[in-house]
């Protein structure tokens, strides 16, 4: 056997069974890999949203808080002239 006939046998059937198994074993992970990058990443979605929604939130209460220290300050305004 020559080093020729060694190069194609091992073109021919060594490195097709390699690539078989290899592919037999990465292919799954890959599959869990990428249900695991889909899960992550709609939970950073979910996350986004929720952190948006809290902004809105909280810009809003600071809106409600502004408007009732005006209303306190008029008020106090009002009994200050009373007197």
């Amino acid at each position: 056997m020559t080093m020729k006939d060694l190069g194609e046998f091992t073109e021919a059937v060594i490195l097709p069974g390699v690539e078989a198994i290899v592919e037999k074993r990465v292919k799954p992970l890959e599959d869990k890999i990428g249900n695991m990058e889909a899960r992550i990443m709609s939970k950073l979605d979910n996350i986004d949203f929720k952190i948006s929604a809290q902004s809105e939130q909280a810009r809003k209460d600071s809106e409600q808080m502004h408007e009732w220290v005006q209303e306190i300050d008029e008020r106090v305004t009002l009994l200050q002239a009373k007197r």
